[in-house]
């Protein structure tokens, strides 16, 4: 499983004028943890415009980060859900 840590809820913004118009970048940074690799990767997350940025935590790909595109291509936007901590047992 991939997994994403997410250390800080600040969110990087940048907007402008394009050729297209007006533009609305937001972005946070997020740590990606990959199988077999000794340190993560930063790597940059899309918020979307009015979403509230990612918690502190661990997280994983939603299965809606997946799409077939344009010619059978599979495209990738990172939809992130937590990864609960495992319930600690309780002792009677």
């Amino acid at each position: 499983m991939l997994k994403i840590e997410v250390t800080s809820t600040e969110v990087d913004e940048v907007k402008g004028e394009g050729k297209n118009g007006p533009y609305h970048i937001r972005t946070q940074v997020g740590y990606l943890h990959k199988l077999n690799e000794k340190y993560p990767v930063k790597i940059s997350l899309p918020i979307e415009t009015n979403a509230q940025p990612y918690a502190t935590g661990l997280y994983t790909l939603d299965d809606s980060s997946f799409w077939v595109g344009q010619y059978d291509r599979l495209n990738v936007s990172p939809r992130l859900v937590k990864i609960q901590s495992p319930k600690k047992a309780v002792n009677v």
